[in-house]
């Protein structure tokens, strides 16, 4: 996030929204991604995407299913910690950097009907800007909106971008869900204390996180709907292809279809050692998961 003046107040956004600006003043986490196989539920298959000492997070699928995207944390020589984005081919098994700068990159997403990736860049003097990189391209990378400072993000469509827009708490301002068109360069706010987690159906409905821990659903120009609260004032989820919702919360995995009022507990993932989940996402084809977890190597 962009610098305050208020230290502790960056220290605890530092440990509940990670990465941002000030994070590289402190200690990454240790997370690891699994792969989920769960086209023969209540059976899985499940096989690490990343496995080694240090942080890696915030994953995300191709909108073809090939590549899975996410962040890497990296250590410069001064000692301080950032992020470079990386991908793994699902296909071979091979992962390889996307970004490689001394700057920190992360929450990597498809952008619609295009070859390129969106990021959120965090500039030398703290600001927090969605930028768009293009793998295997000589495309140059370019800012996308001048919003400003950016957490996290989805997209609507190629031209509508949802975006959590950091707040001030010196100022009493809120995080808040913010509408952009790309091609106008222009926003508007849509909600107040809002989570990271943010999902769109293939509809175009947005799904985001009402604090403390409320999945909202959000046809344009209507009011939000109130859809399901999480576990543990959990912030991440994941969103189907069949508008079905998945959950994890410690280490147990739910999953609501549509028609549900309740989650449905799925799977206890201790049996497979995997603890302390966060971050979740589904493939396009909604026949794999991948998951964060508390990092498993000693």
């Amino acid at each position: 996030m962009a610098k305050r003046s208020n230290h502790w107040y960056t220290i605890v956004l530092a440990c509940l929204l990670l990465p941002i600006s000030g994070w590289a003043q402190f200690e990454l986490p240790g997370t690891d991604i699994w792969l989920l196989d769960i086209s023969s539920l209540p059976s899985i298959r499940l096989s690490p995407a990343t496995q080694r000492a240090g942080y890696d997070n915030q994953p995300a699928f191709s909108d073809d299913g090939r590549w899975l995207y996410y962040s890497r944390g990296e250590l410069a020589a001064d000692g301080l910690g950032y992020t470079d984005i990386w991908r793994l081919d699902l296909t071979s098994g091979a992962s390889r950097p996307v970004t490689r700068t001394k700057l920190s990159e992360f929450s990597p997403l498809p952008i619609p009907n295009s070859p390129g990736i969106s990021m959120v860049r965090v500039q030398s003097d703290g600001r927090q800007e969605l930028w768009s990189v293009f793998p295997d391209s000589e495309r140059p990378e370019r800012r996308i909106v001048r919003a400003e400072p950016v957490g996290y993000h989805a997209w609507l469509s190629a031209d509508s971008l949802a975006l959590f827009v950091l707040g001030d708490a010196e100022q009493d301002q809120p995080n808040r869900l913010e509408l952009w068109q790309p091609s106008s360069d222009s926003g508007t706010v849509l909600s107040q204390d809002i989570g990271r987690g943010l999902q769109v159906s293939q509809r175009g409905e947005l799904f985001y996180i009402q604090n403390p821990a409320q999945i909202m659903r959000l046809q344009l120009n209507l009011e939000p709907i109130p859809v399901i609260g999480l576990y543990e004032n959990g912030q991440d989820f994941a969103l189907g292809k069949d508008d079905s919702l998945w959950h994890a919360a410690g280490s147990k995995l739910y999953r609501r279809m549509p028609a549900d009022q309740h989650w449905q507990l799925l799977l206890d993932l201790q049996q497979y050692g995997l603890s302390g989940i966060t971050r979740i996402a589904i493939n396009p084809t909604a026949d794999q998961l991948a998951v964060v977890a508390v990092e498993s190597v000693q």
